[in-house]
């Protein structure tokens, strides 16, 4: 076979690895939901990634000669990958994370449970203080004005 059929054939492999290094944002947008900045930064990445990846490959490959094939090529396997691997690997990503997701929501009820019992003991133990620990805050203030009104008399005298 050619050397530009095998770059060719290389360069639609590389395309569908493009294409699923795409997939892992597209995965992690979709599980941590996040703001418009942080999609721009990720676009960023994955767009800077992708050219290190399509230079290095180029650079290894081609001796840094970039081909209208070798771009056709990258181009076609994102194309198939998205429209053939990409539905599955999304879907069963996606399958995964609910799973993922589901254990850590029955794990942190199993560990939550115990503490919210403490915290409504707690809430009923200290229920009665808070009433005296009230009447305490109103007395003291009641002192502290009447302090400060000596404190004014005695400076007024002086």
């Amino acid at each position: 076979m050619s050397s530009q059929a095998i770059l060719f054939l290389l360069t639609v492999v590389l395309g569908a690895l493009i294409g699923f290094i795409y997939d892992i944002f597209r995965i992690f947008r979709k599980t941590v939901k996040h703001k418009d900045f942080f999609i721009f930064i990720e676009d960023t990445v994955y767009w800077l990634i992708v050219s290190f990846v399509m230079f290095y490959f180029m650079l290894n490959q081609n001796d840094g000669e970039i081909r209208f094939y070798a771009i056709v090529g990258a181009f076609l396997g994102m194309i198939l990958y998205f429209y053939t691997v990409s539905i599955f690997v999304m879907k069963i990503s996606m399958a995964v994370i609910k799973v993922i997701k589901k254990i850590f929501n029955i794990i942190f009820k199993v560990i939550s449970f115990p503490i919210k019992i403490i915290i409504k003991i707690f809430k009923i133990i200290i229920s009665p203080f808070k009433k005296v620990l009230k009447k305490l805050k109103n007395y003291a203030r009641i002192k502290a004005d009447k302090l400060l009104k000596d404190i004014k008399i005695i400076i007024k005298k002086v």
